[in-house]
């Protein structure tokens, strides 16, 4: 039996608790633990169970508290909290997890490829976890396997394709017709943002003369006889086109294009996964993957959960927050650019604390676009910390661009204990909670951590 199996039957075992239980759904807050929610939810909806569920951005004593219900599910967290889940729970808990954690115990039973000795980072994501659990519940749950795939490459758990039990799901939904592939270039936005905006600001793919450059973009479209806006009507502003306002003919001469000046490199093209059954803004998997993640750091938990399940007002807010959301990582990456030398940094790392700056959810993305900012060299550690209240903040670890095996769940976590707290994420991601009046002692800590790799 492979892990898949033993989540499906998991499920099927569920199935025999009675509709009369009460259940409450306690999922982590970013996109993974949205569509792992979502699932579930839709799961239990079915079924005919009754439920209540509540996101967090991690599992402290304030979110194990009253938790009276007959089952709580914990989905894509929980996994190294089995000990504190077990004396908080009165009834039964389940643990849909995929990061490294402890064994099931008598009253929590932890579903997790690490627990079942798979420990292939890549091969599933908490929403993954989710959707095999719930496949086990009804066949018919495979119509969700799109929501799994969104979670993994929220996860980024998709490089040049998935692998194993991830691939397994995009199968699924293959079959499903839920899912379409193809190839394009590795630019981002190209569904949400003008096209003109998409090709200034290509920092995946870095375009000679075009990127940083809003008159380099405006030039090569012009060269390329593409127009990048409408015309005006009635003396109102033109309006900028998107990439798929363009025809063929100019989406190939454009590509083409792209292809000639980067040399015919391969390596800029990407995988497309394409929901053909979603509205314009959510047809693309990474920029639906955006939008959630939107949702969740601006704590739009419920807008994210609507979209997810098809409600059209929530889809509309949802797509409106990663609006808001982009600005606030605007602010946040340009202070940080413009402070960048009176940041403490050394030889491989950079520690940045952003204080009240930005909301404590935004910590970690903020390290990941540092992180794949092109003004850090490859292999730096780029550590963000902002403040949670006035007793916590949040501290994030990233490592710029795709540098294998940092493990710095393992480095942070050493550096985090001897202030009485945890680290979770996984080998190039990793975050804590620490005690705002400990900041200092952490940080010089945490700067002999870093130089002693």
């Amino acid at each position: 039996m492979d892990f898949a199996q033993h989540a499906q039957e998991a499920g099927k075992q569920f199935l025999e608790t009675d509709k009369a239980t009460s259940i409450k759904i306690i999922s982590h807050f970013d996109t993974d633990g949205l569509c792992a929610c979502a699932i579930l939810e839709r799961a239990l909806e079915k079924e005919g169970y009754n439920f209540t569920s509540q996101q967090v951005p991690h599992l402290d004593n304030e979110a194990l508290v009253d938790l009276d219900e007959d089952i709580v599910f914990f989905l894509d967290l929980g996994a190294n909290k089995i000990e504190e889940i077990s004396k908080a729970v009165k009834g039964k808990a389940i643990v849909l997890d995929h990061h490294e954690g402890t064994a099931s115990t008598d009253n929590v039973e932890h579903i997790n490829p690490h627990v079942f000795d798979e420990h292939t980072s890549n091969i599933i994501s908490g929403a993954g976890v989710t959707y095999f659990f719930t496949l086990g519940m009804n066949s018919d749950n495979r119509s969700l396997a799109k929501i799994a795939l969104l979670g993994a490459v929220g996860d980024s758990q998709e490089r040049d394709g998935f692998i194993e039990y991830n691939d397994m799901i995009l199968k699924h939904a293959l079959v499903q017709k839920r899912v379409s592939i193809g190839k394009r270039l590795r630019l981002y936005g190209i569904n949400s943002r003008p096209l003109l905006k998409v090709l200034e600001y290509s920092t995946d793919v870095e375009i000679p003369g075009v990127t940083g450059s809003e008159q380099g973009a405006k030039q090569l479209l012009r060269d390329l006889n593409i127009f990048y806006s409408f015309k005006s009507r009635n003396g109102e502003r033109p309006r900028l086109k998107k990439y798929y306002h363009l025809r063929d003919d100019e989406k190939e001469r454009l590509n083409e294009h792209i292809m000639e000046l980067k040399g015919n490199d391969e390596s800029i093209l990407a995988n497309e996964y394409t929901f053909p059954d979603e509205r314009r803004e959510l047809k693309d998997i990474r920029e639906y993957a955006t939008i959630i993640n939107a949702c969740g750091r601006l704590g739009e938990y419920e807008t994210a959960l609507g979209c997810l399940k098809g409600d059209e007002e929530a889809q509309d807010k949802a797509v409106m927050n990663l609006r808001v959301y982009k600005n606030m990582l605007h602010e946040a990456i340009t202070y940080v650019k413009e402070q960048k030398e009176s940041f403490l940094q050394g030889e491989g790392y950079i520690i940045i604390d952003l204080e009240h700056m930005v909301r404590p959810s935004m910590v970690g993305i903020i390290a990941s676009m540092l992180a794949r900012n092109k003004e850090f060299p490859e292999g730096i550690i780029v550590s963000t910390l902002g403040r949670q209240n006035d007793e916590e903040t949040k501290v994030s670890l990233r490592v710029s661009r795709d540098v294998k095996d940092k493990k710095l769940q393992e480095l942070l976590g050493t550096v985090v204990t001897p202030f009485g707290a945890d680290a979770g994420g996984h080998d190039n991601a990793a975050g804590a909670i620490i005690k705002t009046a400990d900041k200092e002692a952490f940080i010089s800590s945490l700067k002999d951590a870093l130089e002693a790799k």
